[in-house]
Parts: C-alpha cells; sequence; structure tokens
C-alpha cells in the first residue's frame, strides 16, 4: 500500500506524469540484479493510475531510479510515516523510514540504489503501523488534511494541512478507486451499493505465510471513513483482507444512515 506514496512523490518530483506510461516486462534489471514484477508475465505499458490498479512492480521499480531516495523520504514524511501519528494510547510505536543517513548511523553502510528499488514497493527496511496505515489513506481521502485518531467517538478532532498537492491526490485517488473495480487487484473488496478506494498489500514474513493487507476509505466522492485490516499469514491483500475492508466500510456507512 506504500505504493500510493511512491506514485505521489513520482508526480510531484515531475518524473512522471498522469500520462507517462512504463512498459512492465514482468522483470527490472538493476547493474547484475534483476527484480521481478508479482506478475511473472508482466502487465505490458502502464500509466500511474494502471500501475496502481494492477499493483504493478515494475513501474514503481522504474520510478525510484528517477525519483530517488531522498523524494521518497520527504514524501512520507509529510503523509505522517516515520513517527507516532498520536493516538491517545500509550505506547504507540513509531513504525521505520528508513533513507542514507539513517542506514549510515545504524548501520554503517551506504545506500544503494537496489534499495530504493525495494522502498519504492514498500519493501526491504521500511516498517509501517497498521494505525499508521489508516492514518495514510485517511489523509489521502482527505485531499491532504491529517486527522490525529482519538479513541473517544466525541473527541474534538482538526484536521491538519500538510501542505500535499491537491491534483498529485487526485490521480493517486483516480489509481485507488481502479483498485476495487472490474479488473482491479482489490475488486473482491467491492460491495454492491458501496463507492470505495483503496490498495492490495502483501507483507512479506520470514516466520511463515505471508500477512494480507488493505487499506481503503468511502465513499470515494465524500469520504468519511477509512479502514485498514491487517491478517497475519492472510498472504492475499486483494482475496482475504479486500472483502473485510469492503465489508467494515459498508456497516460503518449503514451505522451512520441509521444514526447509531
Amino acid at each position: 500500500i506504500f505504493k500510493a506514496v511512491t506514485g505521489y512523490a513520482a508526480l510531484k518530483s515531475g518524473a512522471v506524469t498522469a500520462e507517462t506510461r512504463i512498459f512492465c516486462s514482468g522483470i527490472f534489471s538493476l547493474g547484475h540484479f534483476s527484480y521481478r514484477c508479482w506478475r511473472r508475465a508482466g502487465h505490458g505499458r502502464e500509466n500511474l493510475v494502471k500501475a496502481l490498479r494492477d499493483s504493478c512492480d515494475v513501474f514503481f521499480y522504474e520510478t525510484s531510479q528517477r525519483v530517488g531516495v531522498k523524494k521518497y523520504h520527504e514524501t512520507a514524511r509529510r503523509f505522517g510515516l516515520g513517527r507516532p501519528v498520536g493516538i491517545d494510547l500509550p505506547g504507540e510505536a513509531s513504525g521505520l523510514l528508513p533513507d542514507p543517513a539513517w542506514k549510515k548511523a545504524t548501520l554503517r553502510q551506504g545506500w544503494y540504489k537496489g534499495e530504493s528499488v525495494n522502498l519504492s514497493i514498500g519493501q526491504g527496511f521500511l516498517l509501517m503501523t497498521p494505525l499508521q496505515m489508516c492514518s495514510l489513506y485517511a489523509t489521502i481521502a482527505g485531499d491532504g488534511l491529517c486527522f490525529r485518531p482519538h479513541v473517544l467517538k466525541d473527541a474534538d478532532v482538526q484536521g491538519v494541512d500538510t501542505g500535499l498537492r491537491r491534483d498529485c491526490i487526485a490521480v493517486i485517488k483516480e489509481g485507488l478507486k481502479a483498485v476495487t473495480s472490474p479488473g482491479g487487484t482489490g475488486h473482491y473488496a467491492a460491495v454492491d451499493g458501496l463507492d470505495m478506494a483503496g490498495k492490495t498489500g502483501t507483507v512479506q514474513n520470514s516466520h511463515g505465510k505471508d500477512h494480507a493487507v488493505f487499506a481503503g476509505y468511502a465513499p470515494t466522492s465524500k469520504p468519511q471513513y477509512a479502514v485498514v485490516c491487517f491478517v497475519e499469514g492472510g498472504e492475499s491483500g486483494g482475496r482475504i483482507a479486500g472483502p473485510l475492508t469492503g465489508r467494515m466500510l459498508a456497516w460503518l456507512l449503514k451505522q451512520k444512515r441509521c444514526g447509531n
């Protein structure tokens, strides 16, 4: 789901436009290393909206070399990553937003171009909590307004303007809506009568089956709720976490209509 961040960074930096197309053959080569797309046969020519819809790894691999880790880091910080979101509960984790300075101080090693490739799809050293994932997608849904989450329903919640560009966010939102449309990787999340958007995710797990994640919000025309579903060992964000997210959003909106 981090691809929404790197996609925004690519637009904002001018590395790509909404019309830029990159060919995905299923593999991206960098020096002596090869990085595969999840779809081994490739996706063909993709623009950013389609790359989000299809979760095309090669599109983001390619743009990583045009954007660079510095811009990724700056963008992710604007989205509130790498630090606690500030919920009124003790013990919130900060996650980890890596960059060359962090790696040099922590591991005493330089940053390699291949690490930017991994970061572009949310892998490598990056760590995000489910709460940070939800805050990220709430910020996208709010066109750049970031809301500090609270446990109490009647807490005074004020949106903070992150300075993110709405025109760039609009392109990302178009891609996220395509994810849950027919042909998108998250089409199983779709619920009849529900206008929603979101992104599938797979979290690599060295101790067993990969974790499944889906981040979404609804309705897309005037977002009211953002939800993240994280299923440990679920393997597929689209098939497992996506439908649960869609049902949760549908239930929340139904409760609001009923005044509950």
